[in-house]
């Protein structure tokens, strides 16, 4: 008859509760302390082997742990962070990133994703300037301002959308508690939001 045990469990017999019959030999009485634990938490069970090592459901144990770093143990993440703008002192806005929410002490990834930006003049270039942001994956220029992006504005208010998101440029890791936005000729007491992605080391290296 097979054995009922599931497939992935394996049971863990206290020795102390065996019988003292032939060596190995299990009674099975209700007496026994035992106790199951999934064989797939590679570390718990045992020590890891290599990547032939296979788990009792016949996985290779390598598979099981690419599965899990891919979608549970990422190197990185990639927060969306949505910013308004809703009083009439705010160029330069202040923005205390430690009220988001998640971890900003290995930020190695900025980027605007879209923003529509109060723009009170007939039109022209509105920089949108960050100083706390790496100028590594900033706008080159010849004053070396950490520029985000430069819209271009005919006249009125200005959406403006990241056609860019596919290319990474990433910097060594920094605690970034707190950003300073700053956008030239921008309205006073009209609302503007921007939506940025920043992107966090998950380990140490």
């Amino acid at each position: 008859m097979e054995s009922s045990i599931q497939v992935g469990y394996v049971p863990i017999i206290d020795p102390e509760s065996t019988s003292s019959g032939s060596e190995g030999e299990y009674d099975g009485s209700d007496s026994d302390i035992s106790q199951e634990l999934l064989t797939s938490n590679v570390g718990v069970m045992y020590e890891y082997q290599g990547q032939d090592e296979r788990l009792l459901d016949q996985r290779r144990a390598q598979e099981h742990i690419e599965f899990r770093n891919k979608y549970f143990t990422p190197d990185i993440t990639r927060h969306k962070v949505v910013i308004y703008s809703e009083t009439d002192n705010y160029n330069p806005l202040n923005v205390n990133l430690c009220e988001f929410g998640f971890d900003i002490d290995r930020v190695i990834g900025f980027k605007l994703v879209k923003a529509r930006i109060a723009h009170g003049g007939a039109g022209g270039n509105l920089e949108i300037t960050i100083p706390e942001i790496p100028y590594i994956t900033c706008k080159k220029n010849k004053d070396n301002k950490s520029i985000i992006e430069v819209v271009y504005s005919s006249d009125g208010d200005q959406y403006y959308e990241n056609k860019d998101l596919y290319r990474d440029v990433f910097f060594n890791p920094i605690k970034l508690s707190n950003l300073n936005i700053s956008v030239t000729d921008q309205s006073s007491g009209a609302l503007s939001f921007y939506e940025f992605e920043i992107t966090t080391l998950n380990r140490s290296f």
